[in-house]
């Protein structure tokens, strides 16, 4: 970001209240290696982390997305970071169930730590905005349910 825009956005922000703001970190293919490479080093400087999946899943190979998100969690959590994944449940904009891939990723999100999912497609353009909420929303109570069970 340049410093005057980060000027700008600073006086504006406190003249304005604002508690959230979001800085995409996508300008080239560089920048998101950059980031997936320095995590632990911008980790430090945020209040919180937004991880979307779907960029992950371009940026990194298969086999590894997982990985980088579990440990992404866990260092946020382990930092006191909350944490908000984003392109969860892609699928669900044109299909009325997710994946299941999705619905277990989405579980393994809540037992992992995340603090909160954005929701963008999916609902915004989506076919099945409301089935989409509700999905979710079943899926996060099973997993607290269980995990109430156990403890």
């Amino acid at each position: 970001m340049y410093h005057c825009t980060h000027h700008v956005i600073s006086i504006w922000g406190v003249k304005n209240k604002i508690d959230f703001l979001s800085l995409s970190y996508t300008r080239h293919a560089e920048d998101v290696r950059q980031g997936l490479t320095h995590f632990d080093e911008i980790l430090r400087e945020p209040d919180g982390i937004i991880l979307s999946r779907g960029n992950l899943g371009i940026d990194l190979p298969p086999e590894k997305v997982f990985l980088f998100r579990k440990s992404a969690l866990y260092k946020c959590n382990m930092a006191g970071k909350p944490v908000v994944l984003t392109r969860v449940v892609d699928s669900m904009t044109d299909n009325l169930r997710p994946t299941r891939a999705e619905a277990t990723d989405v579980a393994n999100a809540v037992l992992d730590g995340s603090d909160a999912t954005l929701l963008g497609v999916e609902t915004l353009r989506g076919l099945y905005p409301i089935e989409t909420i509700s999905t979710f929303g079943r899926i996060c109570s099973e997993v607290i349910s269980f995990h109430i069970s156990v403890e």
